[in-house]
């Protein structure tokens, strides 16, 4: 539900910003992209399935800014405990960062760097007496708790934009994030950017 939530407040955002590209010298896009992240957070690993969606602004030919809702791990249809005493997890984020930028007759070379909200939800299944969480459920001996945890990460990247059409751009890029708490993360990207 948060997930969801975030996801239509980047729209809002986004939308506005459509807007006033019109009224604007510099040209807006947009950015959706899949991908794989490896997470590392309290020497745990969570790997899977990611992906992006962003709103960005060309101020000049050398610099752009970004900002948008990036989905790290989202490993909550794992959830069991019946059979294996598997917990889920879902770690999200809310970004703006720089781009500095190259162009070629092919594309445009960039390297990014920014700031990330990080937003964690952990369920996990203990044995124990004690919940480090909100309880969610004791059953059968075992006591289900929920962790929520909010923090800040720094991120750089490097891609690359290949020019398909003169407003649309295939995206190819790899980043590296660091944040609170010994949260770590690499990620790599294939997606679409369109100017307005």
């Amino acid at each position: 539900m948060r997930t969801t939530f975030k996801l239509f407040i980047v729209i809002l955002i986004s939308m506005s910003f459509c807007a006033h590209a019109a009224t604007k010298d510099g040209t807006f896009y947009a950015v959706s992209a899949l991908g794989y992240a490896d997470n590392e957070y309290v020497q745990e690993n969570f790997d899977g399935f990611s992906y992006k969606l962003n709103i960005g602004y060309e101020l000049n030919a050398q610099w752009a800014f970004e900002t948008g809702f990036q989905l790290l791990v989202d490993n909550s249809g794992n959830f069991n405990v019946s059979e294996s005493l598997e917990g889920s997890q879902e770690i999200n984020s809310l970004s703006v960062s720089a781009l500095g930028r190259a162009s070629s007759r092919h594309g445009e070379l960039f390297y990014r760097i920014g700031l990330l909200r990080l937003d964690s939800t952990f369920v996990d299944i203990s044995n124990d007496e004690e919940c480090l969480g909100t309880l969610l459920a004791d059953q059968s001996a075992n006591l289900i708790c929920q962790q929520r945890d909010s923090s800040i990460a720094g991120v750089i990247g490097l891609g690359f934009d290949f020019y398909i059409h003169h407003s649309t751009l295939l995206r190819i890029e790899i980043e590296h994030i660091e944040g609170e708490n010994d949260y770590s993360a690499q990620a790599v990207y294939i997606g679409f950017r369109l100017n307005f």
